[in-house]
């Protein structure tokens, strides 16, 4: 762990066209899937973990008011509300994903407790 501690120490201390280069050769070298993974990793990294739960619970608040939407809808809102890299689109349409799942089984289970209340 400390040699790849000091590799990316010394990489940090490097000019940013040789970052560029490098980072340009890794992605070169990584299959399409391992470079969807580690672009998540990144994203995940360089913004704060409050931001994303922001993010989660404004598609919550979206797919509350209108269950008929894609994932792929409130992930463009998203997209355009907090001014992200369109890049981050497959993330987000992720994101969306979940966050719709999380409403569908809070309504479901809202549902099943309010029958047990009437048995």
């Amino acid at each position: 762990m400390d040699k790849l501690r000091n590799i990316a120490i010394e990489l940090s201390l490097m000019p940013l066209n040789v970052q560029k280069s490098f980072i340009k050769e890794l992605f070169s070298n990584i299959s399409d899937s391992r470079k969807k993974m580690l672009f998540e990793t990144a994203a995940y990294l360089t913004c704060p973990s409050s931001r994303w739960v922001e993010i989660g619970k404004w598609m919550e608040k979206h797919f509350i008011k209108d269950m008929k939407r894609t994932p792929y809808q409130v992930a463009m809102m998203c997209l355009n509300y907090t001014k992200m890299d369109t890049k981050m689109k497959p993330l987000f349409i992720k994101l969306a994903r979940q966050a719709k799942d999380r409403v569908r089984k809070r309504i479901f289970n809202n549902d099943n407790k309010k029958e047990k209340k009437k048995n």
